[in-house]
C-alpha cells in the first residue's frame, strides 16, 4: 500500500501505526465509524511459512472470543499477495496530535511503572500468557513494544510469531534481549514445546525487570542508582532473577510454578514477608544451587567420561583404604584353645596360628639359617635372640611364615619373683630393658610406652618397644608368687598395627586357673 492510499480492504486508513519485517499495521475506521487496527502481512516476505502463520492467527481468533485478557481479532482474510486481520486498536496516547498507540514500551520511557499499577499490569500479562499456553500456543515475542493497553488493560499484541505448541518450528523467533542466553547461541534447529513455553516465561521475567526499574532488558540485572528498595520492588526483582537466571536449571520454567511464585509475591507485598517465607526462599535457593552444581558435574563427566571413570575408580580405592574397618573381634573368628598348665593360664588364639614347642621352634629356626646363606647381620642377631628365648621354658606361636622374620607371640617364664619385679621403680625397669638388649645383641632399644595395669584380674606391666630394626614388640609381664611370665607380640613394622589389634582382642580371653602356684 502506498503512503497516499486512504482505504484498504474496505477500511478507511487513518494512520500508519507501525511496520515490521513481514508487514504493516494501520489504524483504520470502518463504514460504521468503528475504529480497528489492521495488520497486513506479505506472503512473499514471510516465505513458505505464511500458511502456518495464517492458520495460527485463525485458531487464535477462536480463542479470543471468550477472553477479555487477549487481543480480540474481528476478521481474518487473504488475497493473492497478502493475508490480513483486523483487531482491537490500542488506546491513544493522551495529548498526542495524531494517533499513537499506548504500549508498555511507551509508558516505560517515563521510567518504572507506578507502584500502585505494577501488580495489576503484571497479573494481566501473566494471565494472558497462561491462557495462550493452556490453549496450546506460544507467543514467542513478548516484549514491552508488543504489550498494548486497550481500555486501560494490557494485552499481548503482534501475533505474527504466534505458534502452536504442538508443532515444530525451525526458525529462531523473538527479540534477542528477551530470549534466554542458550537460545541466542542455538543453531537453527527444531525447537520444542517446552523450549517455546520457557522462552515466554523468561521474557515475562524481563518484563518484570523493565517495569520495576525502567531499564531496558539489555541492562538486566543491574539496578538504577536511585532504585527505591521497597518490599514490593525487592520481591519482584527476586522473581525476575528466578525467571531469568543465567543457569537454566535454576529458573522457574513451568507455568504452574511461575503462577504460584507470582501469587506468593503478591501476597507478601500485601501482607509482608514472614519468617517462614524467608526460610522457604533460603532453602529453595540452596536446593537450586545444589541441583545446578550436580547438573554441571554430570555434564562435565559425560564430556570427559574416561577421565571421570578413572577418577571414580581412584576415589573408590582411596575410600576403601581410609574407610574405618570394624575392630578385630576374636569372638567372631574361628579359634582354638591355648593352655600353659605350669603357669595356670588359658586363652583363645586364631585357628591359623600355630603353637610350636621350644624344640620344634629351634629346629625351624636352624632350617631357616641353613637355607638362607645371605642373611644380614641384623637378621642373624634377631634369630640368635629368638634362639636365646627358646632356651628358657617358652612357647612360640607363629602368626605367619614370613621368613626370616615371622610375626609371633611368645609365652616365656622369667626367674624373678613376682613381688620383687613389681616393686622395681619404673625408671629402673626402663633402663634395665634398654641395657638388656643392647648388651646381649647390640640393639638400640626404644621404649614407646610403659605402664602398670591389671589384666584378667592380675597385676602386670605393659611395655611397648622396639629393639631390632623393622620390628615392634608389645610385652605384658605378669607377676606370680615365685616367678613372672611374659606374653609378648613381635611383629614387623608393616603388619604391627593389625597384629596389635588381634593381640589385644586375644588377651581379653586370657584366664587364670585357681591354685596356679601363687
Amino acid at each position: 500500500m502506498s503512503e497516499n492510499e486512504t482505504s484498504l480492504y474496505g477500511l478507511q486508513v487513518l494512520s500508519r501505526c507501525g511496520s515490521g519485517a513481514y508487514g504493516d499495521v494501520y489504524y483504520c475506521q470502518d463504514v460504521s465509524g468503528k475504529h480497528v487496527a489492521l495488520k497486513v502481512i506479505s506472503k512473499g516476505k514471510i516465505g513458505s511459512g505464511w500458511e502456518r502463520e495464517l492458520k495460527g492467527i485463525t485458531n487464535y481468533r477462536r480463542l479470543t472470543e471468550n477472553s477479555s485478557l487477549l487481543l480480540n481479532i474481528f476478521h481474518v482474510g487473504e488475497d493473492e499477495s497478502n493475508f490480513y486481520y483486523t483487531m482491537e486498536p490500542a488506546d491513544a496516547v493522551a495529548d498526542a496530535e495524531e494517533y499513537i498507540p499506548d504500549s508498555l514500551a511507551r509508558r516505560l520511557t517515563a521510567g518504572a511503572l507506578p507502584a500502585e499499577n505494577l501488580i495489576s499490569v503484571l497479573r494481566d500479562i501473566l494471565s494472558a500468557i497462561r491462557i495462550l499456553h493452556e490453549a496450546g500456543f506460544a507467543h514467542r515475542d513478548i516484549k514491552p513494544e508488543n504489550i498494548l493497553f486497550i481500555n486501560g488493560k494490557p494485552k499481548l499484541a503482534d501475533l505474527g510469531l504466534l505458534s502452536p505448541l504442538s508443532g515444530t518450528v525451525t526458525q529462531l523467533a523473538g527479540t534477542l534481549d528477551y530470549l534466554p542466553p542458550e537460545e541466542r547461541s542455538r543453531e537453527l534447529s527444531p525447537d520444542t514445546r517446552d523450549s517455546r513455553q520457557r522462552n515466554d516465561l523468561y521474557a515475562f521475567g524481563k518484563i518484570i525487570y523493565c517495569c520495576i526499574t525502567g531499564n531496558g532488558a539489555d541492562q538486566f540485572p543491574s539496578l538504577p542508582r536511585k532504585f527505591p528498595l521497597t518490599l514490593q520492588n525487592k520481591l519482584f526483582f527476586r522473581l525476575a532473577i528466578r525467571l531469568c537466571d543465567k543457569e537454566p536449571s535454576k529458573r522457574l520454567a513451568q507455568l504452574s510454578d511461575v503462577v504460584a511464585a507470582f501469587d506468593d509475591t503478591v501476597r507478601m507485598c500485601q501482607y509482608g514477608e514472614k519468617v517462614s517465607d524467608k526460610l522457604h526462599y533460603a532453602c529453595s535457593t540452596l536446593y537450586r544451587n545444589f541441583v545446578c552444581a550436580c547438573s554441571h558435574l554430570f555434564k562435565s563427566a559425560m564430556r570427559h567420561w574416561l577421565l571421570s571413570l578413572l577418577c571414580l575408580a581412584a576415589l573408590g580405592v582411596c575410600a576403601w583404604y581410609v574407610w574405618p574397618r570394624p575392630p578385630y573381634d576374636i569372638t567372631k573368628e574361628q579359634t582354638k584353645a591355648y593352655r600353659r598348665d605350669d603357669l595356670g593360664i588359658e586363652m583363645r588364639i586364631p585357628m591359623e596360628w600355630e603353637v610350636l614347642s621350644s624344640q620344634t621352634a629351634k629346629e625351624w629356626l636352624k632350617d631357616i639359617k641353613d637355607d638362607k646363606k645371605d642373611l644380614s647381620e641384623q637378621e642373624k642377631k634377631r634369630m640368635e635372640f629368638f634362639a636365646s628365648l627358646l632356651e628358657h621354658v617358652c612357647d612360640y606361636i607363629i602368626c605367619d611364615y614370613a621368613e626370616p622374620n615371622p610375626d609371633n607371640v611368645t609365652i616365656q617364664t622369667v626367674p624373678i619373683p613376682g613381688k620383687e619385679l613389681m616393686e622395681v621403680p619404673d625408671d629402673d625397669l626402663r633402663v634395665g630393658m634398654q641395657q638388656l638388649f643392647k648388651g646381649e645383641l647390640g640393639f638400640d632399644t626404644k621404649i614407646y610406652d610403659f605402664k602398670r595395669l591389671t589384666l584378667a584380674g592380675r597385676p602386670c606391666m605393659f611395655i611397648d618397644l622396639s629393639h631390632a630394626p623393622g620390628t615392634r614388640v608389645n610385652n605384658y609381664m605378669f607377676a606370680l608368687s615365685d616367678k613372672c611370665f611374659a606374653i609378648a607380640l613381635t611383629a614387623r613394622q608393616e603388619t604391627f598395627f593389625e597384629r596389635r589389634e588381634q593381640f589385644k582382642s586375644i588377651l581379653t580371653t586370657l584366664k587364670f586357673k585357681e591354685n596356679n602356684g601363687e
